[in-house]
């Protein structure tokens, strides 16, 4: 990607009757039949200062890299293995709803 790309989280995850959609922010909900829902989730509260509250999806990320830089402990790393059994478990995910929707 070029340097200057924006990062973005976004996502669609549908579900049998209703989908959730989070294109940055907010997330949204929709639901057969019913008027969008846009959930108000609580405040994080953090230690040691920063303006990390109000990132959303991210906050947990950012909260892990910073408590790491903090602490001086090493960030657990993403190795070929692990990012495989994550793929494995996603593809046998798919294929049982295949067979599920036949």
């Amino acid at each position: 990607m070029p340097t200057h790309t924006p990062f973005k989280v976004s996502f669609c995850a549908i579900f049998e009757r209703g989908t959730a959609i989070m294109d940055g922010c907010p997330l949204t909900v929709f639901e057969d039949g019913k008027e969008q829902i846009i959930p108000e989730f609580p405040k994080k509260i953090t230690q040691g200062g920063g303006n990390i509250s109000d990132l959303g999806g991210c906050f947990h990320e950012i909260k892990y890299f910073v408590d790491c830089l903090d602490s001086g402990k090493d960030f657990k790393t993403v190795t070929l293995q692990t990012s495989r059994q994550s793929l494995s478990a996603t593809l046998q995910e798919i294929e049982a709803m295949r067979l599920h929707s036949k």
